[in-house]
């Protein structure tokens, strides 16, 4: 095992299924280093606690170890170097790097670390080649006193590392696994702020057009021309309006979820490191993730309530439309009623003149005129009210499928007693 300390770390993060990219820069990282491959990777190395080891390449002073964490692989490319050493080392690095640009692009991130003696500092020449702050963030380490030197950010995040003991393990695997978190909620704080923005927007845009359609029903129901049809159109609209409202927020819930677990694990992996008392100073970093956490968390919640609004408008779409069809029912079953009533008085008059015809042509003519004209008048009415009757318990029979009911039978029976009594009236004198 090479020595860690002084030593320069550089962790490369690529998406697994780029292979052609990664077996091209390995070979020209072992090319250009003449590293040699170790073909005997002991059972202990391969034990990382999150990476898992596949091959390893190197020199006295060097190492290049190829990990692999579920769909991302790391090349670690690890050089025991004092730290007068260093400037030339990275300008050569930087020159070879160039010449592999095209299998880097698809690069997920990058991590530079470096490692002074227990007592040393990081020279301050070898900071001016990389874009670094004045006021560095430190945080106290069981292992060691960690320095960010630049803000984390996509490209490549530098850090610098003043080791106390036991630090093997946190350069070799838990700085590059607190690393690649990093990148990933890099690569994606952009997509959620553009999410959330978007989202903000969109639900400011629904919340307008809901007024806007509720107004418009409100004036469709003082001018009932084509309302019924333009009413349905609304549904149809806020319908839509609520479709794609809710895919939105189930995409929202889907980044917040994957953007709190990605938090909560770099969290926890930072906070096994730390001393029970110590500065934390990777805290500030974490609070920008946490605010954009927060700031979608919040976008959700309010665009839950717009969704609830939307469902109330359409409720209330929905509402005016079952009145406006039980108003338009009631006028139609009025006009039913009517036409019903007069349907009736016309059988009437038509049963009650055909019936005193018939009175009339059977009945002696002497006999027909000195039977009372009030006699004549109200036999023949009931009669006609009676018919009437029968024609309409008729079709409540018809309706259910019965051969006849109760109206029926009555209605029947009480013209006979009415034709028995216009008999006997007319034939008993």
């Amino acid at each position: 095992m090479i020595s860690l300390s002084p030593s320069i770390a550089y962790y490369y993060y690529f998406y697994s299924e780029d292979q052609e990219d990664i077996l091209a820069f390995t070979k020209g990282l072992k090319e250009s280093y003449d590293l040699k491959n170790n073909e005997k990777i002991s059972a202990e190395s391969k034990n990382y606690s999150s990476f898992r080891l596949l091959a390893s390449a190197g020199t006295e002073n060097m190492i290049l170890n190829t990990l692999i964490w579920k769909d991302i692989t790391l090349l670690e490319l690890i050089v025991s170097l004092p730290e007068e050493g260093w400037e030339g080392f990275i300008k050569n690095h930087i020159r070879i790097k160039e010449t592999f640009q095209d299998k880097l692009k698809n690069l997920l991130g990058e991590g530079i670390l470096l490692v002074t003696s227990p007592d040393g500092e990081i020279p301050k020449k070898v900071l001016e080649r990389f874009d670094t702050i004045t006021e560095y963030i430190i945080t106290e380490l069981e292992v060691g006193r960690l320095y960010l030197l630049k803000p984390w950010g996509k490209e490549y995040n530098i850090y610098g590392f003043i080791p106390e003991r036991d630090y093997e393990e946190f350069i070799l695997e838990t700085l590059p696994y607190i690393n690649l978190y990093v990148h990933r909620l890099e690569r994606s704080v952009d997509f959620y702020i553009r999410k959330g923005e978007y989202m903000k927007e969109k639900r400011h845009e629904i919340e307008i057009k809901v007024g806007e359609i509720l107004g418009r029903t409100i004036t469709l129901f003082k001018n009932p021309e084509k309302r019924q049809m333009t009413l349905e159109k609304e549904i149809d609209e806020l319908s839509n309006v609520y479709s794609s409202l809710a895919l939105n927020v189930s995409y929202l819930k889907s980044s917040l979820a994957s953007m709190d677990s990605d938090i909560q694990k770099l969290e926890s992996k930072i906070k096994s490191l730390l001393p029970p008392v110590g500065q934390n100073g990777l805290e500030s970093e974490l609070k920008r993730y946490k605010d954009i956490r927060t700031m979608l968390k919040e976008e959700e919640e309010f665009s839950l309530l717009t969704l609830e609004e939307v469902k109330e408008a359409i409720d209330v779409v929905r509402t005016r439309v079952e009145l406006l069809n039980s108003r338009e029912a009631l006028d139609i079953q009025k006009q039913g009623f009517n036409l019903q009533v007069s349907a009736g008085v016309i059988e009437v008059i038509i049963v009650y003149y055909y019936t005193l015809n018939v009175w009339r042509i059977l009945s002696p003519e002497e006999v027909f005129q000195n039977i009372p004209y009030y006699y004549r008048f109200y036999l023949v009415l009931l009669f006609s009210l009676f018919v009437l009757a029968f024609t309409h318990y008729s079709a409540h029979a018809m309706a259910e499928k019965k051969l006849y009911n109760r109206g029926m039978i009555v209605s029947v029976v009480a013209g006979l007693l009415i034709i028995s009594t216009i008999y006997l009236i007319t034939f008993a004198h």
